[in-house]
């Protein structure tokens, strides 16, 4: 009797073993290589958003963010979109250094008003207000800007690129 129990149990283990194995192999999925993202075309209309976020937990972050890093040479519109509760400006300015790399003075980048391509003044750019600027660009690096005090240091700039001809 011992044996047959022992039999029995061997025999309800190997069907239960079994009966939870699929017989063909499940073949293991592989990873399909994302497509590199397409990036924005440069166009001679910009869509630029400026504000400040706060996110729990840390400090209110400033940033200026337009819709394309680039544009061809020529005539450019900036639709620029204020989605800050204070007022911002907004400065299309000509330079060779990095966006962050600006000399700053009493809380403000220093600029060259000679190499300021455009702006809109914080009389138009109140929060939720837009306003626009048309600008003729050369080819070039250019950083846009808030210079309110201490939005530059804050992180309210970007680089933005100006090519050849137009397109």
């Amino acid at each position: 009797m011992k044996r047959f129990l022992i039999v029995t149990a061997v025999l309800m283990g190997l069907l239960l073993a079994a009966c939870g194995k699929d017989p063909t192999p499940t073949p293991t999925p592989t990873a399909t290589p994302a497509a590199p993202a397409s990036p924005t075309p440069c166009g001679q209309g910009v869509s630029v958003e400026l504000g400040g976020r706060v996110v729990t937990g840390q400090p209110r972050t400033y940033f200026v963010e337009p819709d394309t890093s680039c544009a061809p040479s020529g005539s450019v519109t900036f639709n620029v979109h204020n989605a800050g509760a204070i007022p911002h400006e907004f400065i299309v300015y000509r330079t060779d250094l990095a966006a962050d790399a600006l000399t700053v003075d009493l809380a403000a980048a220093v600029l060259e008003p000679s190499d300021i391509a455009g702006n809109i003044d914080q009389a138009q750019l109140g929060p939720g207000q837009s306003a626009s600027v048309t600008v003729d660009l050369d080819p070039g690096s250019y950083v846009l800007l808030c210079n309110i005090t201490t939005h530059y240091e804050l992180g309210m700039r970007t680089a933005f690129t100006v090519g050849g001809g137009q397109s």
